[in-house]
């Protein structure tokens, strides 16, 4: 699939919608730009990396804590300790309905019990 797109300004151009979505670029995105064959070629390739956050500067016991809570977080997911996932924003918001409406009946018979 090619395409012939015109050089603007500051050498700015525009990919194709079609050819965006195929490799799922979206607004905001970053691309790697590579010279290929001495310098006749310029190859576009969506950039896949993590931008520099926060992340890189915890501190030691920041960065254990983190992890720990990782590993909690795939255990559960491995014992099926999970919900979801929605299809839609309402799904959400009923299951987590019914969920607060289970909890306040175990709260009542909690009490009512003592």
């Amino acid at each position: 699939m090619t395409s012939i797109v015109k050089l603007q300004k500051k050498g700015q151009l525009t990919i194709p919608n079609h050819m965006r979505e195929q490799v799922g670029l979206v607004d905001g995105d970053y691309i790697h730009i590579e010279l290929a064959e001495h310098g006749s070629k310029i190859i576009l390739q969506p950039a896949h990396f993590v931008p520099r956050t926060a992340a890189e500067e915890l501190t030691p016991v920041q960065k254990r804590r983190l992890d720990a809570r990782l590993a909690k977080g795939l255990a559960d997911v491995e014992a099926g300790r999970v919900h979801g996932p929605f299809a839609t924003a309402q799904d959400t918001v009923d299951f987590l309905r019914a969920e607060v409406k289970k909890a306040g009946a175990k709260r009542k018979t909690n009490l009512t019990s003592r």
